[in-house]
């Protein structure tokens, strides 16, 4: 009887769970051919409101800040560009000021490709929040064939 009890709360538990689950944050990936040797890879987010992105510059104390990986046929050269502007405000959930974008961030990352590299792999990784709770650092893969 207790086997059922606990499986019972176990199933109402995880169908709550799945109910609530939330994706405030949608990505678009772009790729920009520089020259044989480098590309641009632009991360577009758009947020839905009351929804916030950290930047890149954020330092380690604080949220998980954007960060930009590569897996296969690159590495990344040079810091990552923020084209847009950002918001340094203080933050409750962090008690201190940072630096997040509202509603859209684009994240734009130099590669040097390596070798002859037919295509390059990596995610960026993001922390997202919203002023009364932050979900998890997450990682949204991109993949981009290079035309010979």
């Amino acid at each position: 009887m207790n086997k059922i009890i606990v499986t019972l709360i176990w199933v109402v538990t995880y169908s709550v769970s799945i109910g609530q689950f939330v994706n405030p944050v949608s990505w678009n990936f772009e790729l920009n051919k520089i020259d044989d040797e480098f590309i641009k890879i632009s991360c577009i987010a758009a947020l839905d409101k009351d929804w916030v992105i950290y930047s890149s510059k954020n330092g380690e104390d604080g949220p998980i800040p954007t960060s930009i990986h590569i897996e296969k046929g690159g590495v990344a050269v040079e810091s990552i560009i923020e084209p847009l502007p950002v918001k340094k405000e203080f933050d409750e959930l962090f008690d201190m000021e940072l630096l997040k974008f509202k509603t859209k961030a684009v994240f734009i990352q130099k590669i040097k490709i390596t070798g002859e590299a037919k295509n390059v792999m990596g995610f960026i990784q993001f922390m997202t929040c919203n002023g009364e709770r932050c979900l998890p650092p997450t990682k949204v893969p991109f993949s981009f064939a290079l035309n010979p």
